[in-house]
């Protein structure tokens, strides 16, 4: 299992890190000034995971993400995409986190991610 799952992981990141070093070295305008020279680079988590995510989950990758150097080559986000969320949300209407998932909050998690230059 935990083999498996840093296969899925090392293939998922060598992946990402191709596309973003062939959109550094053969950006897509010769018009700089108009375009940006890199789309907007990051990571989802539904991609590799569905809804099989935790908050110790989303820290490892993006940890992943600055020892690896992706942030180098313009990777600079996370997207916390799907199953983060309580199925209801609070009497004021707003989406609360899985307090299973992601016990220590989102905020704490952003926090976390956010101080590691994501």
């Amino acid at each position: 299992m935990l083999l498996d799952q840093v296969f899925l992981y090392a293939a998922t990141f060598t992946r990402h890190l191709w596309d973003a070093t062939a959109a550094v070295l053969y950006p897509s305008s010769p018009n700089t000034q108009q375009v940006a020279r890199l789309p907007v680079l990051g990571y989802n988590t539904w991609n590799a995971y569905g809804c099989n995510i935790d908050e110790d989950l989303v820290l490892t990758d993006a940890k992943l993400m600055e020892s690896l150097g992706l942030q180098e080559v313009g990777y600079n986000y996370i997207n916390i995409d799907d199953c983060y969320a309580e199925k209801t949300r609070s009497a004021d209407g707003f989406i609360i986190e899985d307090a299973v998932r992601f016990k220590r909050g989102m905020k704490n998690l952003t926090d976390e991610i956010h101080a590691l230059g994501l």
